[in-house]
Parts: C-alpha cells; structure tokens; sequence
C-alpha cells in the first residue's frame, strides 16, 4: 500500500500572517518566483507552510539579521560570564 504524506497548505491571508506581511507582499513574492503556490493557477492559492516560513527567513532584512546576530552574541556572552552551560 502506498503512503501518501499530507503537508500543511495554506492561503494567501494564512501566509500573509505567519510572514508578517500583507497578502499583497505574498502575491508580489509568487509574481517574482520567490514562491510557489501548490498549483499554479488554482484560486485561491495554497501554499506549503514549509515554503512560507523559508522565503519569509530569506526576506529578512540585513538589518534584522545583524541585530539578531549581535542580541544572540550578547546572550551568549551573558551565559557564559554567568559559568551556566547551555
């Protein structure tokens, strides 16, 4: 018997929401090729959970990234100089 694996689909304003962007920036990112919906041309688009979080970690600004570098550097300096291992 063959196993067929669901995967967690979701819609533009579902996307929109776990990207913290509007449904708009969701259909710019499909018109660019960014995403993928599971069917092109189906309406409403669908989209893998798993595709949504990945573009929206891609999306983030450099800025975004460099504070969470030095924030996460500062945590671990912070642990460290407490003698707590992690």
């Amino acid at each position: 018997m063959r196993r067929v694996q669901a995967r967690m689909t979701v819609t533009t304003d579902e996307a929109a929401t776990i990207a913290g962007v509007s449904p708009a920036v969701i259909r710019q990112w499909v018109v660019r090729g960014d995403l993928e919906p599971v069917r092109r041309g189906a309406k409403p688009m669908r989209f893998r959970y798993e595709d949504v979080a990945r573009v929206q970690r891609e999306k983030r600004p450099r800025a975004w990234r460099e504070r969470h570098a030095e924030a996460s550097a500062r945590w671990a300096a912070g642990i460290a100089g407490l003698g707590v291992s992690r």
